[in-house]
């Protein structure tokens, strides 16, 4: 009996060490995905609207937000990326995760700030890592994918 809860409580232990040694998406590198989903939503409207030039990147756009907090509920790794209509998707990034859950926003217009909560949100976080000379010199790097 001793022995059967030995083994039990090891293959807890690994199944659990394996866990959190799996590399999810950092909450900065969601934050960021958020900000330019955002920014990139509010482009489209300004330009529909007549307000703001065709040319004009997201990038040059000042955000009238803020985030203040965000809740994750699922980063789910994707195995299969050719779901995805961009071929070249594999060759750029090692791993994919689906990212969602809420955030809460203050937005500030004219003097005027207005909170939102429990925004949802869904993101794609690609992941590439950069081997160096060394293992330790590995290098970790997000991209927004959608």
């Amino acid at each position: 009996m001793k022995i059967i809860r030995f083994i039990c409580l090891a293959m807890l232990l690994m199944l659990t060490s394996c866990s959190l040694l799996t590399k999810t998406p950092p909450d900065r590198a969601i934050e960021l995905a958020i900000t330019q989903q955002l920014m990139h939503t509010q482009k489209v409207f300004a330009q529909d609207l007549g307000m703001l030039d065709r040319q004009i990147s997201t990038s040059a756009i000042e955000p009238n937000f803020k985030i203040d907090s965000i809740t994750v509920q699922s980063r789910d790794k994707i195995t299969n990326l050719s779901q995805f209509d961009q071929p070249s998707l594999s060759q750029a990034v090692d791993e994919v995760y689906r990212v969602s859950g809420k955030f809460d926003t203050t937005l500030t217009s004219n003097n005027i700030q207005k909170r939102q909560k429990s925004n949802p949100f869904e993101v794609l976080l690609g992941r590439k890592i950069t081997k160096g000379s060394q293992v330790k010199n590995s290098i970790e790097t997000w991209y927004f994918v959608q």
